[in-house]
């Protein structure tokens, strides 16, 4: 997964007002490592950042591909449903679901 990919994909969830009501409240941190890289995405009541690195532990933690990263994002797989030999993910359920809604409702 490019940046242009990621920020494209931050734009789109910006822009959709529908998809404000899911996020404007919460305040998770999550974060993607896929083929020795990683990033982080933040969701703090209704600003969504990009960002390297945080001082604390995120929220939710999604190690896997960057076939299957890609796959998340364009909202073509859900979190849920990759199988546990293809991704190790930590943090409360509610984060998982919340991110795979995010996922699946901004691709649409």
């Amino acid at each position: 997964m490019d940046t242009a990919f990621l920020l494209g994909w931050k734009d789109t969830l910006e822009s959709r007002s529908d998809l404000l009501c899911l996020h404007k409240n919460k305040k998770v941190d999550i974060h993607f490592v896929y083929n020795n890289n990683d990033f982080l995405i933040s969701f703090n009541h209704g600003v969504i950042e990009l960002n390297q690195s945080i001082n604390h532990d995120p929220d939710l933690s999604i190690e896997t591909t960057n076939q299957i990263i890609d796959e998340l994002i364009s909202g073509k797989t859900k979190l849920t449903s990759v199988p546990n030999e293809l991704a190790r993910i930590t943090g409360k359920y509610k984060d998982v679901l919340f991110f795979e809604a995010i996922l699946y409702l901004s691709s649409s």
